[in-house]
């Protein structure tokens, strides 16, 4: 880690790789879901997908001390009208870097290719709703 600081009460890290970056947050991450896990029996977890998770990701995936078969995946947000095959999707990029690794509870998908986005909003909401998250991994962007 190169530099940590307070703005207000955000806690910043600055690191000199994104290598770095991604390990670190991966091991916060970690910590926070493991001590959740010994007051609950499983966890509701949303992930992000785009580029600035890439080394997040890798080293979450890497987990010895996380018991994935506790967890329920989530992603948080698709592109609409897109074929289930679009590499394009986040789902696509959530499935190869995240749900296909490590052995979720059970992993929830938008489903971009829904006739009715309104009714598959709806759907997902009332998913959430009956399963509030506990963590949500989400990045700002590359910069």
């Amino acid at each position: 880690m190169e530099q940590d600081f307070f703005v207000d009460r955000l806690h910043v890290f600055v690191y000199k790789t994104r290598q770095e970056l991604g390990a670190d947050a991966a091991s916060m991450a970690e910590t926070v879901i493991v001590d959740m896990l010994k007051d609950k029996p499983e966890l509701n977890i949303i992930f992000a997908a785009a580029p600035s998770q890439n080394e997040f990701l890798k080293a979450l995936t890497q987990s010895e001390k996380i018991d994935w078969g506790r967890i329920k995946a989530y992603h948080m947000d698709e592109y609409i009208g897109l074929p289930d095959d679009a590499p394009q999707k986040f789902s696509t990029y959530l499935k190869e870097h995240l749900f296909d690794r490590v052995g979720f509870k059970t992993v929830n998908i938008i489903n971009s290719g829904n006739p009715s986005p309104e009714d598959e909003c709806m759907r997902y909401t009332c998913l959430l709703k009956s399963n509030p998250p506990d963590i949500v991994c989400l990045g700002i962007g590359e910069n």
